[in-house]
């Protein structure tokens, strides 16, 4: 093992390779440039409303402390179990309320209070759209579940995509 600070590593292009003569081959890096975070989409909603939407990172909320204290754990537990506890579901409905305001960008949703401008209410919502917007924001968690089984789950391929019927 090399000593932290021996190695090198040497830009070239658009690649990265080891100055060490370790064999390691060269490696596409995107450069720093091309990374964005997620950008607002527009999104119909079951009841023919149109948002502008942004799936929300649970582990960004709670580094910049956009979730209460009172709600980190069961965030947690969402984040990464997938899963909570079935003392918690008071907890877990106020964190998906949570969860689902931060995921409106226009107009914005308001958990708790009256709407302004350009405002919405967590009231306004009707329950289809509510459960349709958390199951928008549970694609990411539904992927990273993928990678802590064998990747297959329940009617999908290999490659973890919907297993779909040929074309006629």
């Amino acid at each position: 093992m090399t000593p932290l600070g021996e190695a090198e590593a040497t830009v070239e292009g658009p690649s990265v390779a080891s100055s060490t003569g370790s064999g390691i081959t060269p490696a596409a890096v995107t450069p720093a440039s091309a990374w964005k975070s997620a950008e607002p989409e527009p999104v119909t909603l079951p009841s023919g409303n149109v948002a502008l939407l942004r799936r929300p990172s649970i582990l960004r909320m709670i580094r910049e402390g956009q979730i209460p204290n009172e709600l980190r754990g069961v965030a947690l537990d969402i984040a990464v179990q997938n899963t909570v506890d079935a003392g918690a579901f008071e907890a877990a409905a106020e964190f998906v309320a949570v969860m689902i305001a931060s995921a409106f960008v226009q107009p914005r949703l308001v958990v708790n209070g009256e709407a302004g401008e350009g405002e919405i209410t967590l009231e306004q919502l009707s329950d289809e759209d509510e459960s349709y917007v958390i199951a928008w924001v549970k694609r990411d968690t539904e992927t990273l579940a993928r990678f802590r089984d064998d990747g297959t789950g329940a009617g999908r391929g290999a490659d973890g995509r919907d297993v779909l019927d040929p074309a006629e």
